[in-house]
């Protein structure tokens, strides 16, 4: 009996894809053992360094002429803000550590702690002075 073809339909394309691999792969190592081929890339390489290196330097004038922060300007002043972060910290630490753990107000002082009795805080009354009293006028004399 005869075999049947095998009914994997991405077989084919499997088998044509490792073949081509295989081609590219000797065609590739025939060409990275000659001396043209390393010194082309080597060339290409450097060329590719250049112009980074150049595109560099002229993006920086052009930041520079339009004063515009650059890459590392900005990177300098999140690290400095990061530092002085790091500083308030530590000062509101030492603040909080010399109230002796109480919270602060506004003015850095500690704030009063609220009494502990059971009867509510005597108000005191507000002295109201009465209003004056103003004569008024007549409507016959306004006339």
């Amino acid at each position: 009996m005869a075999e049947l073809p095998s009914l994997d339909p991405f077989a084919f394309w499997r088998d044509l894809v490792s073949q081509v691999e295989k081609g590219v792969n000797e065609f590739a190592n025939q060409g990275m053992k000659s001396d043209e081929v390393a010194k082309g890339m080597n060339e290409t390489l450097s060329a590719t360094l250049v112009t980074k290196k150049i595109t560099k330097e002229l993006m920086q004038r052009y930041f520079e002429a339009l004063n515009l922060p650059t890459r590392p300007d900005v990177q300098a002043l999140g690290e400095r803000l990061q530092t002085i972060e790091d500083r308030l910290i530590a000062i509101s630490a030492t603040l909080d550590r010399l109230a002796g753990g109480q919270p602060l107000g506004n003015a850095g002082l500690p704030l009063p702690a609220p009494s502990r009795t059971r009867k509510p805080p005597v108000r005191k009354p507000v002295a109201v002075a009465p209003a004056p009293v103003v004569p008024r006028k007549s409507r016959k004399a306004a006339r």
